[in-house]
């Protein structure tokens, strides 16, 4: 699996749980937030993941897929214990 695939499996959660609660919490406010989001993953996916996938080519994405699955379950479960948030 190439560094991208996890990439897209992201969007696709962020989309599924956090969609529907904003829009429920906030409608106004969510939409706009959703249509950015929306905007900022299309960007992702129809230019920069193709322009990465040519210029790494999908043997060395692999391996950066590989490195990023083993380094997950140590990676921080909240980005703002993390010491260089706090600086």
């Amino acid at each position: 699996m190439d560094a991208i695939v996890p990439l897209k499996d992201d969007h696709q959660a962020v989309e599924k749980i956090f969609c529907p609660a904003a829009r429920a919490a906030v409608p106004d406010t969510a939409d706009h937030v959703l249509e950015s989001v929306e905007e900022h993953r299309g960007e992702e996916e129809k230019e920069w993941f193709p322009q990465v996938r040519s210029v790494l080519g999908r043997n060395r994405l692999g391996e950066l897929g590989e490195q990023l699955g083993a380094a997950r379950p140590a990676a921080p479960r909240d980005p703002l214990r993390v010491r260089s948030a706090r600086a």
